[in-house]
């Protein structure tokens, strides 16, 4: 599961508050900015038209850039940062461990192991490392600890298209550029209203293909350590590249509004989003991710759409109840917390629709059972992804 998935699953949850701080870190109150950062690839980007790009502000090394835009959010000119990586082609998929270096008193946080990775993305696939450092290797560590710090140490995701670009909506500096652990680093601070200064290592490997992200709350200097206990391990299994990708998407339901309930947000594609394969596609009606409430009694519906079949049985706040076949497709239901349900139904070609109801009981999945076989979808093919917003020390 990548790091905007799991962040996009964790909210769905409607967390308490002091969860949302400790894990998501952002501010209360900020609901759409919470939903920005969660859902940044669909609706930031759409949601944003660009009036100014002032060149390279801050040019580092060749394969790392960091400029200005000044960017207009309903009318208001607000200041961003554009992150772009130079993609060095063909690689394979690529690990690290720590050597036995943790961060003490850890208490809470998650990861996400090269094997894992590898389960998903490439299952008929062999690795030519030992089963040890498998098993051992991650993708993604992210611990938290007792006095609430937070470090994550992330191999960036890369499979299909190639590396996203990001963007930071708030002050973002580059401090310096120089060698880290063999590596060409650059030393990125970004302020962030809910955790204050945050302080970012953007590693490359020439020799994998690969870069690495390490990001604290704390200092260069936590960050730097944890980056000196990494020693990257090649799984030898080659990342699919592609020309283009499909992106699956919802076509409006009509059965909701007929129940009563309104769509208060709905998130789709968008030509300023995305780069489509054909400019002329029409994606009216078209989203990848619905919710509604019926003010009558305050139920709440989720639709979302993944291009993944992604395991949520890893996420805090799902607990698998039950595995169900329906003909090609596989349907998974979870109990989630606070008291809700969640179906999510597997398609054979390699996709998922999830979709959510805060209430639980036999009531509720039939509910969500028959509103399953109704949705239609629709695959849209795009040639560049939309870019994301840069949240190194969100859960997930």
């Amino acid at each position: 599961m990548t790091n905007e998935q799991y962040r996009r699953a964790f909210s769905r949850l409607q967390p308490s508050a002091e969860a949302e701080d400790r894990l998501l870190n952002i501010p209360n109150g900020q609901e759409k900015a919470r939903r920005s950062i969660r859902w940044g690839v669909w609706a930031a980007a759409a949601a944003l038209t660009v009036l100014l790009l002032s060149g390279a502000a801050y040019a580092a090394a060749s394969w790392f850039r960091l400029s200005r835009t000044a960017q207009s959010e309903n009318g208001t000119v607000i200041s961003q940062n554009d992150i772009q990586l130079e993609d060095q082609g063909a690689g394979n998929y690529i690990g690290f461990t720590l050597n036995g270096w943790s961060l003490p008193q850890r208490k809470d946080g998650g990861s996400l192991t090269l094997k894992e990775l590898l389960e998903t993305r490439s299952p008929e696939s062999q690795s030519t490392l030992d089963a040890e450092t498998l098993e051992s290797a991650y993708v993604r560590y992210f611990p938290i600890t007792e006095e609430n710090e937070l470090l994550c140490i992330e191999v960036l995701d890369r499979d299909g298209l190639g590396y996203r670009d990001y963007y930071t909506r708030y002050e973002t500096e580059l401090v310096r550029e120089g060698k880290l652990n063999g590596m060409e680093t650059v030393w990125l601070r970004v302020q962030e209203p809910s955790l204050g200064e945050t302080f970012h290592l953007f590693c490359r490997s020439e020799a994998l293909h690969c870069i690495l992200v390490v990001s604290s709350d704390r200092s260069f200097a936590r960050a730097e350590e944890a980056a000196s206990h990494v020693t990257l391990a090649d799984s030898g299994v080659p990342i699919e590249r592609r020309a283009t990708s499909t992106v699956r998407v919802l076509k409006l339901p009509d059965r909701l509004e007929a129940l009563g309930f309104t769509c208060r947000e709905k998130y789709g594609m968008n030509l300023s989003a995305q780069q489509l394969a054909d400019p002329e596609t029409d994606l009216t009606g078209l989203y990848r991710d619905l919710a509604y409430t019926r003010e009558a009694d305050g139920v709440t519906v989720q639709l979302w759409i993944e291009d993944y079949c992604d395991d949520y049985e890893n996420v805090g706040g799902f607990q698998l109840t039950r595995r169900e076949a329906q003909g090609e497709r596989t349907d998974l239901w979870f109990e989630t917390t606070p008291d809700g349900t969640a179906l999510f139904c597997q398609d054979p070609e390699g996709f998922q629709i999830a979709l959510y109801i805060n209430q639980r009981g036999e009531a509720a999945e039939a509910f969500l059972k028959t509103l399953s076989s109704e949705l239609e979808t629709a695959a849209v093919e795009i040639t560049a992804e939309a870019p994301l917003e840069f949240t190194g020390l969100s859960q997930g």
